[in-house]
């Protein structure tokens, strides 16, 4: 299931948050790597930055076609650490792309990210799984 927030038109048509539901993280994240790699080699001057589960290393990425030296990885600590790093990113306006997987998120915090992507020039995906 792919949702785009209503709240698109603060942003410009190259940003904003558009979360993709997925049934489980063990076999889904296959579906969604392609898809990734292409966004790496689609990033002109400016990043893909996966905040990313640990599990995720620039060689399975390789594997999947990832242009490694338009893609910035990021691993956090833990749960709480990833709203900051996530906002910041996104706001910072050197990535094209941000993706991460922070969950299910309240109206307050999809807004949140909203702006900061709006601010960022930049479009956040939001992985979850059900």
């Amino acid at each position: 299931m792919l949702r785009t927030s209503p709240r698109k038109q603060l942003a410009s048509a190259s940003s904003g948050i558009t979360e993709v539901v997925l049934p489980h993280a063990q076999d889904s994240l296959n579906l969604v790597l392609p898809t990734l790699a292409h966004l790496s080699r689609q990033t002109g001057s400016r990043w893909l930055t996966w905040i990313s589960p640990q599990g995720v290393s620039r060689e399975m990425l390789s594997e999947y076609g990832f242009d490694l030296s338009k893609v910035r990885l990021i691993h956090i600590r833990n749960q709480e650490e990833l709203m900051w790093v996530l906002w910041d990113a996104l706001v910072a306006g050197n990535s094209q792309t941000i993706v991460a997987s922070p969950g299910k998120l309240s109206d307050k915090d999809l807004r949140s990210l909203e702006t900061a992507a709006a601010r960022g020039n930049c479009q956040g995906l939001l992985i979850r799984y059900r």
